[in-house]
């Protein structure tokens, strides 16, 4: 493994004299997370839960992101912002926030991927396989996805406190922070259990979202229905009075000769006079898979979020393990290094917005809610 960024007091990492810069504008960017991310996450559990028409299987997964996002802005957000206001203020932040820190971060961090994960083999299946499934085992799948994805992020938590034997000096979440070092190891958490689970999860995601977008050019230019064309002819009624016994001689009058004279055919071309659209499976199964197509879509701008907003952590961790910091600027290393974390939490301040602001019937429940009007 690479050697450590903060080797030690006197290392590399130490060698810049004011960093009080980039730590003020990470705490901004934290404070903006915890502040807009726990007021946009509960408004979007509250009318969830408060309108039925949201309450569908298919919001399920969402509501349950935007819970797994709201823990990391009432817990892991504060823990760290707490750290580095603690390091501006004292030159040194609590070891006890390391711990618990490291813990959040690994546990918010799995559960929002999982559920990326969850929603994009969801959105898969509801597109490519929209009857084949009843409502019940979808449900049953849905429930299984949530407690699978806590379960396993939970054991990932627990995983990323016991690779550096219980030394929290060396966790992954205190390598930017100034603290008396106990060794010079390197937390493998980052590099060879959190990157590999990102990037399994960023492949999983977009090899499904690619099967979603064939499907759904597949299904783009087909024509519901032809329709029923009737025959090109006025009907002709017949008066009431006309209605004669079984057996009995009709007798024409010479008025009502000249009646029927005026119900003939007029001369006009043949053609479609109307249609009658008939619903048919194949129109509902296409039809369905178009709305699932358009609502795959909006959900892959939060799965483009988390991925370009990781990316700067990812690529930093990989870089800790090929770079000698001894050699090079290390504390520019380390300002990277603890922005790219901050950075990382930015997508659980913005998915809720993105998917109240592009999703209908989220905008649609959100103004009958705070309208007074009867309609928005």
């Amino acid at each position: 493994m690479g050697p450590s960024w903060t080797i030690n007091g006197t290392g590399p990492c130490r060698e810049e004299p004011d960093r009080s810069r980039v730590l003020l504008v990470n705490c901004a960017l934290l404070g903006f997370v915890c502040t807009v991310g726990v007021s946009s996450n509960v408004l979007v559990c509250w009318v969830a839960f408060r309108s039925k028409a949201l309450q569908t299987t298919n919001n399920v997964l969402l509501v349950h992101l935007a819970v797994g996002d709201l823990l990391r802005c009432l817990l892991d957000s504060p823990l760290f912002l707490a750290s580095l206001v603690l390091e501006v203020w004292q030159g040194q932040a609590s070891i006890h926030l390391c711990f618990i820190q490291q813990f959040t971060f690994s546990l918010c961090s799995c559960a929002e991927l999982l559920s990326l994960v969850a929603i994009s083999v969801e959105r898969y299946q509801a597109i490519a396989f929209p009857f084949k499934t009843k409502r019940t085992n979808w449900q049953t799948r849905t429930w299984t996805w949530i407690l699978l994805v806590w379960v396993v992020s939970f054991f990932v938590a627990v995983l990323s406190l016991s690779l550096n034997r219980g030394d929290p000096t060396s966790y992954m979440m205190c390598a930017h922070l100034n603290l008396p070092r106990k060794s010079h190891v390197v937390d493998p958490f980052g590099a060879w259990v959190l990157v590999p689970i990102w990037s399994l999860s960023i492949a999983v995601i977009t090899i499904h979202y690619l099967q979603i977008f064939m499907v759904v050019r597949r299904h783009a230019n087909k024509v519901f229905d032809s329709g029923v064309q009737p025959r090109a002819s006025i009907a002709k009624p017949e008066p009431a009075w006309t209605r004669h016994a079984p057996g009995l001689p009709l007798v024409e009058s010479s008025a009502n000769a000249e009646e029927r004279a005026g119900w003939e055919e007029p001369n006009m071309p043949t053609g479609i006079v109307g249609a009658i659209c008939i619903l048919t499976p194949k129109a509902k199964e296409l039809g369905k898979k178009r709305l699932e197509g358009k609502l795959a879509k909006r959900l892959g701008y939060i799965i483009t979020v988390v991925i370009i907003f990781w990316l700067p952590l990812v690529l930093t961790l990989v870089l800790q393990e090929f770079v000698d910091c001894a050699k090079i600027c290390g504390w520019l290393l380390c300002d990277l290094y603890s922005s790219a974390l901050v950075v990382s939490c930015v997508p659980a301040a913005l998915d809720p917005l993105i998917y109240t602001l592009l999703q209908r019937h989220f905008r649609t429940q959100l103004c009958k809610v705070f309208s007074t009007k009867p309609h928005c």
